[in-house]
C-alpha cells in the first residue's frame, strides 16, 4: 500500500505556503516601521539594504518596549501603532536588548511591491522549490538517499514558507520556530547519511536520532519562552548557531564524498550536489555561525538569495539520477 507520508507532507506545506502568503500581501502598500518586528515584539535580524534604520543592525534582537512613551509589549501592538498614522511619520522607540538599552527616532515607511519581492519574494520561491524537491524525494523513499535529505528539505522548506508570516499577522510564529530549532539535526541527518551512511550510522543506526533528540528539547523550552524577549534571543542565536555548524557538517561531507569518489556511476550526482550545496548553504552558513557571536546584527533574509540552488541539485541527483546510492554495488568511501 503506497505511503500518504507525501500527501500528507505536501499538504502541510501548501497550507503554510497559503497562510504564509495570506500574511504577507497584507503588509503591501501600508506604512511600516522601517524594521521588522516579530509577534514578541522583537526587532527581528533580517531587513534590506536601503532600509536606513536597519542598515547597521544594532536595534536587531532588541524588544521594544515604549513606542513614543507608551508601553508596548507585542509586534501587533507595534504595526497597529504605525499603521494608525501618515506614512514618514518619526516615531521614538525604547528599546531593550543584552547590552543595555537604547532609543531610537525612526519615521515609518512605505511598504511596496519592490519591498515584497526582495523580502517575502525570496522566503517563497525558495520555500517551494525546497518542497517540490521534498514531496519529490517522500515519492522515491526506497533511494538510499531519500531518508537521510527529505527532513532538511521539508524542514527548510517550512522555514521559509512560515518566515512569510514572521512579521505580521504572526499566525505561524510557534511553527517557524518549531523548523528553526529542528533544522541542524536535519542538516547532521545528511551530513551522516547522504548519499550512504558513514560508517557509525552503518553500524549503529540510531546515531542519527541523537541529533533530533537534542533537538526536541530545544525545541519544547523555545516554545516555553517565545514570548519571553530574553528567552527567545538566546534560543533563536543557538538554534542559528547550531544550524551553521550543521550546514559546515555537510558541506564538508558532500565535498569531501566528491573528492573521494572513484565510481564513475556517482561521481557525477555527488559532484553535482556537493557544488550545489557549496553555493547554496555557504552563505548560509557563515551568516548562521556569526550570528551567536555578533548578537543577531547581521540580516538572516540574506540567507534565501542563494539557497535555491541547494533544492535543485537534490532534485537533479536523486530524481533525475535515481540517486547517488541508488546501486547496492557501488562503494562509496566512508
Amino acid at each position: 500500500m503506497r505511503s500518504k507520508i507525501p500527501f500528507y507532507t505536501a499538504l502541510a506545506l501548501a497550507l503554510a505556503a497559503a497562510f504564509g502568503l495570506a500574511g504577507a500581501l497584507q503588509a503591501v502598500d501600508r506604512p511600516f516601521p522601517g524594521f521588522l518586528v516579530l509577534g514578541n515584539g522583537v526587532v527581528a535580524s533580517a531587513g534590506l539594504s536601503d532600509w536606513p534604520a536597519t542598515r547597521d543592525g544594532t536595534i536587531y534582537q532588541h524588544r521594544i518596549v515604549a513606542m513614543d512613551g507608551v508601553a508596548v509589549t507585542s509586534g501587533a501592538q507595534v504595526q497597529a501603532h504605525v499603521r494608525a498614522l501618515p506614512e514618514g511619520t518619526a516615531i521614538h522607540y525604547r528599546l531593550e536588548g543584552a547590552n543595555g538599552s537604547l532609543e531610537r527616532t525612526i519615521p515609518t515607511r512605505h511598504f511596496g511591491g519592490r519591498d515584497f519581492a526582495l523580502l517575502y519574494g525570496t522566503y517563497f520561491l525558495n520555500g517551494l522549490l525546497l518542497a517540490g524537491a521534498a514531496v519529490a524525494v517522500l515519492r522515491r523513499r526506497r533511494l538510499p538517499a531519500a531518508g537521510a535529505v527529505a527532513p532538511l528539505l521539508a524542514l527548510g522548506a517550512l522555514w521559509g514558507l512560515t518566515a512569510m508570516d514572521l512579521y505580521g499577522p504572526y499566525r505561524l510564529f510557534r511553527v517557524h520556530a518549531l523548523a528553526e530549532s529542528l533544522l541542524f539535526a536535519a542538516a547532521i541527518h545528511m551530513a551522516i547519511g547522504f548519499p550512504r551512511p558513514v560508517r557509525l550510522v552503518r553500524v549503529n543506526p540510531s546515531v542519527v536520532r541523537i541529533p533530533y533528540a537534542i533537538a526536541l528539547v530545544v525545541a519544547a523550552v523555545y516554545q516555553l519562552g517565545l514570548y519571553a524577549p530574553r528567552v527567545y534571543t538566546t534560543l533563536h542565536l543557538f538554534s542559528v548557531g547550531a544550524l551553521g555548524v550543521g550546514l559546515l557538517c555537510l558541506i564538508t561531507s558532500q565535498v569531501g564524498r566528491m573528492l573521494r569518489s572513484a565510481s564513475p556511476e556517482v561521481r557525477r550526482p555527488i559532484t553535482v550536489v556537493a557544488i550545489g550545496t557549496l553555493l547554496a548553504l555557504a552563505p548560509a552558513m557563515f551568516l548562521s555561525i556569526a550570528e551567536p557571536f555578533t548578537g543577531g546584527t547581521s540580516p538572516q533574509n540574506a540567507i534565501a538569495f542563494s539557497a535555491f540552488l541547494f533544492p535543485l541539485s537534490i532534485a537533479w541527483a536523486v530524481i533525475r539520477e535515481g540517486g547517488p546510492a541508488r546501486s547496492a554495488s557501488v562503494r562509496e568511501a566512508p
